[in-house]
């Protein structure tokens, strides 16, 4: 019996907690297609305000420091459309994001879904972008593309396609406090 960490979206927040036991021979190896399609249709369930690609229009940049540079990212973006104790909220009120690295050998880039939640300050999202600029404050010769993404899985296959079974996606529930994840007392 072997472990599989999956991520999984449990009462509307990406966790990675979540643990499914799967049976199998130490000949029979986990299938990457099924995989591929599980994270592909998981991540298509999940209601996205934006599709994002980020690049650095730099090499080298390690993973590292693209996930310090999200970091950092979901900090601007959070503080910016909900004020300076945005920590304070619970994670289902602060927006998230879920990205996948590629080119990391020669174009490094970022594919990312990004959440606001409620609905509520999309148009103050889209301006940190096209007018704030706040990509430049991180990767200054870098560029982005902003796009409302089509339901379903579209999006996420074409962010996906370059994974592989070790494949991890950065998410911004990693970068939050365990207690921002408790239901409301």
């Amino acid at each position: 019996m072997r472990q599989l960490v999956l991520n999984s979206l449990w009462y509307g927040i990406i966790r990675t907690d979540f643990i499914q036991d799967i049976s199998m021979s130490s000949s029979s190896p986990i299938d990457p297609a099924a995989l591929w399609r599980a994270r592909v249709e998981m991540l298509g369930q999940e209601r996205w305000s934006f599709a994002l690609t980020l690049a650095y229009n730099d090499w080298p940049i390690s993973r590292d420091r693209m996930r310090r540079d999200l970091r950092a990212l979901h900090c601007i973006v959070d503080r910016n459309l909900f004020g300076t104790r945005f920590h304070r909220l619970p994670a289902s009120e602060r927006t998230r994001f879920v990205a996948f690295v590629e080119g990391e050998d020669h174009h490094p880039h970022l594919h990312a879904g990004w959440r606001v939640p409620g609905g509520r300050r999309l148009m103050d999202f889209v301006r940190l972008w096209k007018v704030d600029h706040i990509w430049s404050r991180i990767a200054p010769r870098g560029s982005f593309e902003i796009r409302i993404p089509e339901p379903g899985r579209g999006w996420w296959s074409y962010c996906t396609k370059h994974t592989t079974a070790d494949s991890e996606w950065i998410s911004s529930d990693e970068f939050l406090p365990a207690d921002a994840f408790a239901a409301p007392s």
